[in-house]
C-alpha cells in the first residue's frame, strides 16, 4: 500500500525534475531549429552578399569603360575641332588671297581696258592660195603689247644679243651710285596665223592661232622708281649696250614707270615695238 502512494514527497520532486528537463530538452530543440534556420538565412544571405558584390563589380567595370570610351571620344572630338579651326584658318587665309588676287586682275581688267582696244587693226592680205574645196587666206597684223609699270622693252639691232641677255636672267643696273636689280624675260606674242574658209561652209571659218618669241625684244622687269624717268631710260640702254654686261646695240627701248601702263605695237616677231 505504501508503494503505490504518489504523493510521497521523494517522488514528487523525481518528478518535477524530470518535466523541467523535458521543457529544457524542447526549449533546446526549438533552439536548434531556430540556429539551423539561421544559419540557413545566413547562408542564402552571404549568397545574395555574393551576387550583389559581383554585380556591383560589373557595374564598376562597366563604368570604367564608359569613361574610358567617354575621355577617348571627347579626346578625338577636341582634336577634330583642332583640325577643323586650322582648315578654317587656311581657308580664310586662302579666300583672302583669292579676293586680293581677284581684285589685282579686275584692276588690271580696268588698266588693260584702257590702253588695248580688241580685234586686229591692220587689213588682212589675200595670199592667192586657193584649192578645188577650199580656200585659205594667211594674215599679217600688228599686235598690242601691254607693258605694266615698272617694266621696258628693249629692242637690239642683232638677235643673239637677245638671247644673251634672256639666258642671263637677272641683271644687276648701277643707278646713281646704288644697283637694281632686273629680270629679262622672252617677248612672246599670240597671233592669228591663218584663216581657212570652205566653200560649202562660208561662214565657219577656221582659225588658226600660233605663239611667237620676239627675236630681238627683251622684257625687263623689276624696274623701281628711283630717279626721273628719262634718266633712268638713258642708264638702262646704257647698261644693256655694253658688251661687258651680256648687251649690245640698241634700236629701241621703251619703258613703262612704276604706276603706270602703256601699250607697245609689234608688225612681225622680227621687229621691234613701234610706238603708238
Amino acid at each position: 500500500m505504501w508503494a503505490q502512494n504518489s504523493t510521497h514527497p521523494e517522488t514528487m520532486e523525481i518528478q518535477k525534475l524530470l518535466n523541467e528537463i523535458q521543457t529544457w530538452k524542447d526549449k533546446y530543440s526549438a533552439l536548434a531549429d531556430e540556429v539551423s534556420t539561421m544559419e540557413k538565412d545566413t547562408l542564402s544571405i552571404q549568397s545574395l552578399v555574393d551576387q550583389l558584390q559581383n554585380s556591383v563589380d560589373n557595374q564598376k567595370s562597366k563604368i570604367g569603360e564608359y569613361e574610358e570610351k567617354i575621355n577617348r571620344n571627347e579626346q578625338e572630338h577636341k582634336e577634330n575641332i583642332r583640325i577643323m579651326l586650322e582648315e578654317n584658318g587656311k581657308l580664310e587665309l586662302q579666300i583672302q588671297h583669292i579676293k586680293e588676287t581677284s581684285e589685282h586682275l579686275e584692276k588690271e581688267t580696268e588698266n588693260l581696258k584702257k590702253i588695248c582696244s580688241p580685234g586686229l587693226i591692220k587689213k588682212m592680205v589675200f595670199k592667192g592660195n586657193v584649192g578645188n574645196n577650199m580656200s585659205s587666206l594667211s594674215v599679217k597684223h600688228q599686235i598690242k603689247y601691254p607693258v605694266n609699270g615698272g617694266s621696258a622693252l628693249i629692242t637690239f639691232q642683232k638677235p643673239s644679243v637677245a638671247q644673251q641677255i634672256i639666258a642671263a636672267q637677272q641683271h644687276k643696273v648701277n643707278v646713281d651710285e646704288c644697283w637694281i636689280n632686273v629680270k629679262a624675260e622672252a617677248v612672246e606674242l599670240s597671233v592669228l596665223n591663218s584663216i581657212t574658209v570652205s566653200k560649202i561652209i562660208f561662214n565657219q571659218p577656221f582659225l588658226q592661232m600660233k605663239k611667237l618669241e620676239c627675236n630681238r625684244t627683251v622684257l625687263i622687269t623689276g624696274i623701281p622708281d628711283i630717279t626721273e624717268n628719262d634718266n633712268l631710260r638713258d642708264l638702262l640702254e646704257i647698261h644693256f649696250q655694253k658688251p661687258s654686261n651680256g648687251g649690245g646695240d640698241v634700236q629701241d627701248l621703251v619703258y613703262c614707270p612704276e604706276g603706270q601702263h602703256t601699250v607697245a605695237l609689234f608688225e612681225d616677231e622680227d621687229d621691234g615695238p613701234l610706238r603708238e
